[in-house]
């Protein structure tokens, strides 16, 4: 533990907070001093070792989530379904394939994903792709496999949230922050043009309308602000008051070189 630690975290809080910390150090997302005071459960011993451990060049993407699961492993955090739908119809070409044919726990470990998910996606995509067919033909109908997933699914990737909710407190600090009401459009419109961008991709029909018609509320903000707090502890997200304008003429370059002008020369 580090000093200054007054919180005691049970087992499961601990691992999970440990998670966050190494995912934005390794992200760059904030640096060690920042985690020791977000992150006061943690030791910075741990937190070095872990980070050494991770292979370079793990990223989270819109088709892999490689980093959250590496860090998931490293902490021994458990989390279903922790990769993305990409993912898991490459896992089912890969292991239905002819050459170079991947196991089971060959798939689970290196994707995370169950042997039911995966068998009964192969047995979809066997029926779909007809008896003996090329790779080629296999890995295409692969690619259009719909998947289907319990429970509704997050519009923005923890990424993107983190990206949403610092961007408007990095707005609040040189000029007037976004209400909540602001906040909330900025999400819609933000899931919006990902909703675009997936169809040009040629996306699911009902995955692209479902983001298109995005309607981002009063619960989804609080429930995105707890994961982006998570994610980037330095930020407060709270609304910008009026003073954010003085605040944004102290920090105007402008105004800076003028004073500095008229004190030194």
């Amino acid at each position: 533990m580090c000093r200054g630690s007054t919180v005691r975290l049970d087992a499961k809080a601990l691992k999970e907070a440990e998670a966050n910390a190494l995912y934005g150090l390794y992200t760059g997302a904030f640096v060690l001093k920042e985690v020791e005071e977000a992150f006061p459960q943690c030791s910075r011993r741990t937190l070095g070792a872990k980070l050494g451990a991770l292979p370079r060049g793990l990223e989270d993407t819109e088709t892999s989530l490689a980093l959250t699961r590496a860090v998931n492993t490293i902490c021994g955090v458990k989390r279903r379904q922790c990769y993305t739908d990409a993912e898991l119809r490459q896992a089912a070409y890969e292991h239905k394939r002819q050459k170079n044919t991947k196991s089971v726990k060959t798939i689970e470990k290196e994707y995370g994903i169950s042997k039911s998910a995966l068998l009964r996606l192969c047995k979809r995509l066997e029926k779909d792709a007809g008896r003996k067919p090329s790779d080629a033909k296999l890995k295409e109908t692969a690619e259009s496999l719909v998947i289907k997933r319990p429970g509704r699914q997050p519009y923005l990737l923890d990424t993107e949230n983190a990206l949403l909710f610092e961007r408007n407190a990095q707005r609040g600090d040189v000029a007037e922050g976004l209400t909540r009401q602001g906040m909330c459009a900025d999400a819609a419109r933000m899931v919006q043009a990902i909703g675009a961008a997936a169809e040009k991709a040629g996306a699911a029909p009902a995955h692209v309308e479902r983001l298109k018609n995005a309607k981002c509320g009063s619960s989804w903000l609080q429930r995105n602000k707890k994961k982006a707090l998570a994610m980037v502890p330095h930020g407060n997200f709270v609304k910008a008051s009026a003073v954010s304008y003085k605040r944004a003429a102290a920090a105007s370059p402008e105004l800076n070189d003028a004073i500095f002008d008229h004190i030194y020369w």
